[in-house]
């Protein structure tokens, strides 16, 4: 599916540092602001404490579904991160509530599935909503459901889990990599969607 690597690699890092950097340049700046007052002033104190919490969240987010399999040995660790991913991506307008009906006896590579189709699913619902992951082991089945009040999702992502070649982007990082990994244990998917939800069905 990735004929060049040197291109998802570039892809992927694109979209890593965009989702990093300004959390990043949020801790940096709470901290510099910090320093000018020349003390703890509670309400920056928070701001760059919560910054952070968001930071680390992305980035066990990350290491996790696109890394070596060590963060992904059960389902807990699962949950934890994938419910830490989407409350870092809330903001006034977007919150997210997970909805699990999922087996613990899960293969190691469905819990990749799993975390990087949440994140998929949250970035098509423009003002949040509900996601309900679906999983039962020994079915060879996923199903994740996103419900919220507008579904968008980005150009080329139905394309690319049908096999068809779509340029690379950063934003569609995620489906690339999901659709090597289906095409690796020989499974395959389907994206149904309508204004206010969107279905991905992982089937082996």
């Amino acid at each position: 599916m990735i004929d060049n690597d040197l291109s998802f690699s570039k892809s992927a890092v694109t979209r890593f540092s965009h989702d990093l950097a300004g959390v990043i340049g949020a801790v940096a700046n709470s901290l510099s602001l910090l320093g000018e007052l020349g003390g703890c002033d509670e309400e920056t104190l928070n701001l760059a404490t919560n910054n952070a919490e968001i930071l680390l969240a992305r980035l066990r987010f990350f290491r996790a579904a696109f890394g070596n399999d060590g963060p992904l040995s059960d389902l807990l660790g699962t949950k934890q991160l994938a419910e830490n991913y989407v409350h870092s991506i809330e903001n006034k307008s977007s919150t997210f509530k997970l909805n699990w009906k999922v087996d613990e006896d899960l293969p190691l590579f469905n819990f990749r599935i799993i975390l990087i189709a949440i994140q998929i699913v949250a970035e098509s619902m423009m003002f949040g909503g509900e996601i309900t992951i679906e999983a039962t082991a020994g079915m060879k089945n996923i199903i994740l459901r996103g419900v919220g009040k507008k579904i968008k999702t980005e150009d080329g992502l139905e394309n690319v889990f049908a096999g068809k070649d779509v340029e690379l982007t950063p934003r569609l990082t995620g489906a690339y990599f999901v659709k090597a990994i289906l095409d690796q244990y020989h499974w395959y998917s389907q994206i149904d969607k309508t204004e206010t939800e969107i279905q991905i069905c992982f089937k082996g």
